[in-house]
C-alpha cells in the first residue's frame, strides 16, 4: 500500500514537468526568433518577421521567443538553445557598452544575418550556414518590398 502511494505521489510531480526532450524536439521544428522584453518595440518587430517568415518561407515554422533580459538572449545563443535574435540597434548598444564580456560576446560569438531600419538580426557561430543563406535569401527576397507588415528593411 505504501509502495502504491509513493508511486502515485511521484506520478504526479513527474507529469507536471515537460520533459527536456520535447523543448528540444520543439526547437528543432520550429525557427525561433528570439528578443529582449526590455527592448521597447522588438516583440512587434519580431511578429512582424515571424508573419513574414511564415508568408515566404513557410517551412522554417518560425516562431517568437521573449527572453526576460539580455543575461537570458546571450544565454540562449551561447548554448545554441534558441540561434537567432532580434535585437534593436539602440538596446545592442546600451547592452554591449555596460559590460566588455557582453560587448565580446557579441562581436566575437555571433554574425550579423540581416540588417533593418530598427534591428538587427543576429544568429550565433553555430548556426548551419546553409541556414543563415536560406534566411538571407528570402529577407532579400522581401526587401524588394521595403516594407512588410511594418518591418521596414534598409
Amino acid at each position: 500500500m505504501r509502495l502504491l502511494i509513493i508511486i502515485v505521489i511521484m506520478g504526479i510531480f513527474t507529469m507536471g514537468h515537460a520533459p527536456w526532450g520535447q523543448h528540444h524536439v520543439y526547437r528543432q521544428i520550429h525557427m525561433l526568433i528570439l528578443c529582449d522584453k526590455k527592448d521597447v518595440g522588438s516583440f512587434e518587430h519580431t511578429k512582424n518577421l515571424v508573419a513574414f517568415f511564415n508568408d515566404y518561407l513557410p517551412e522554417a515554422k518560425a516562431r517568437v521567443a521573449r527572453a526576460p533580459h539580455e543575461e537570458r538572449i546571450i544565454a540562449l545563443l551561447q548554448t545554441n538553445q534558441i540561434p537567432l535574435a532580434l535585437i534593436s540597434y539602440k538596446h545592442l548598444k546600451k547592452i554591449t557598452n555596460k559590460d566588455k564580456n557582453i560587448y565580446d560576446f557579441f562581436s566575437k560569438e555571433t554574425r550579423v544575418l540581416f540588417f533593418f531600419s530598427e534591428a538587427v538580426l543576429i544568429s550565433n557561430n553555430t548556426f548551419p550556414i546553409e541556414k543563415s543563406a536560406k534566411i538571407v535569401a528570402t529577407l532579400m527576397k522581401g526587401s524588394k518590398k521595403r516594407i512588410y507588415r511594418n518591418l521596414e528593411y534598409y
